[in-house]
């Protein structure tokens, strides 16, 4: 459906670099990076969303993986280079706490304030891993409701959560628990899900997100039911081997998905016709840096369910085109009259 070419069109792509020189590069690359939209069948259903070549994303995840990240910092690097971009910034409770629950509570919205200054549009507030501490998510939320300063300083900037699916066992009733926690607060814009590879857990757990916000939504007028946001592993020989031999914190992989390129390819397709079903927007957070990749993951991205009459035939990347000068274009004209005059 054209739903389906609205969510390719505007997924969310997580930036991988070590250095502001990196990022730079990274940015001039993607924005050469470009849809070729001239081959859709339907290509009046899109006229309105973009124009004949657009650039494939603008929406872009910094991820907090250290402390004292220059996260901001490189928000304004982004920003620069795409003004009108949607950018996620993510903030690590564990990476930024301080040595009280009020200084934490402090630090972090001294970071919504200069969020703020930056144009920041989203944070996503993640506890971290390991045990969890007095201050996290949960009661990080909790404090901004009954703080009304805070609270207020908070607007226009948004808030996203982090949801895991895939966590087995007794253990995924205590993640659904704190998820109502996060929601009753009613300051969540965003579920972020992690990237798993068991497909029906997945549905079951979207299920119960679903009943959920029904719940949530029959009991407050004033509650607003977030978007939810999908994480998404473009598979690749070396990406596998990592999670093999160190495998990320809390990515529930399966032998199957780690045994093959193309068999954790097939599991990725399953779990994208499970966000289409559920109007998810992806999030891909593996490292795509140049037109190859970026070919790669779109094909992979495009290729779930059968074909329809709104479907391309590909997604070839291309290059902007160059502007040709008027007397090309004349003699260009001139020549196919020729042609069509030789012919008749």
């Amino acid at each position: 459906s054209i739903n389906y070419y609205i969510t390719l069109l505007t997924m969310r792509l997580e930036l991988f670099f070590k250095s502001t020189v990196e990022l730079t590069s990274l940015l001039d690359n993607l924005s050469q990076c470009r849809i070729k939209l001239n081959d859709f069948r339907s290509k009046d259903c899109l006229s309105e969303l973009v124009e004949d070549y657009s650039t494939f994303c603008t929406a872009f995840n910094l991820a907090n993986k250290i402390k004292n990240d220059n996260i901001l910092s490189n928000a304004e690097v982004i920003r620069k280079k795409f003004p009108s971009a949607d950018i996620c910034t993510h903030y690590s409770i564990k990476y930024n706490s301080r040595s009280t629950v009020e200084a934490s509570f402090n630090y972090f919205n001294d970071f919504i304030s200069k969020s703020k200054s930056q144009g920041i549009d989203e944070i996503l507030v993640v506890s971290g891993g390991g045990e969890k501490k007095t201050f996290n998510t949960v009661s990080c939320l909790q404090m901004l409701v009954k703080d009304r300063v805070s609270r207020e300083n908070l607007h226009p900037l948004k808030l996203g959560v982090a949801f895991n699916p895939y966590i087995p066992d007794s253990g995924s009733l205590v993640e659904i628990s704190r998820l109502k926690d996060k929601l009753s607060t009613n300051l969540v814009s965003s579920i972020n899900l992690q990237f798993g590879s068991d497909v029906l857990l997945l549905r079951r757990r979207l299920e119960d997100i679903t009943n959920l916000l029904n719940d949530l939504s029959s009991n407050s007028d004033k509650f607003q039911k977030p978007k939810i946001v999908g994480s998404v592993f473009i598979p690749s020989k070396q990406l596998l081997a990592r999670m093999r031999f160190r495998p990320w914190n809390g990515v529930f992989l399966s032998d199957a998905f780690l045994s093959s390129v193309e068999e954790a390819e097939k599991i990725v397709k399953e779990i994208l016709l499970i966000y289409k079903e559920f109007e998810i927007v992806s999030l891909v957070e593996t490292a795509v840096r140049n037109d190859a990749e970026v070919k790669h993951m779109l094909n992979l991205l495009s290729a779930t369910g059968k074909r329809t009459e709104l479907d391309p035939p590909s997604m070839d990347l291309i290059q902007p085109q160059q502007e040709v000068p008027s007397k090309e274009i004349k003699s260009t004209k001139r020549k196919r009259n020729q042609k069509v005059i030789e012919k008749t």
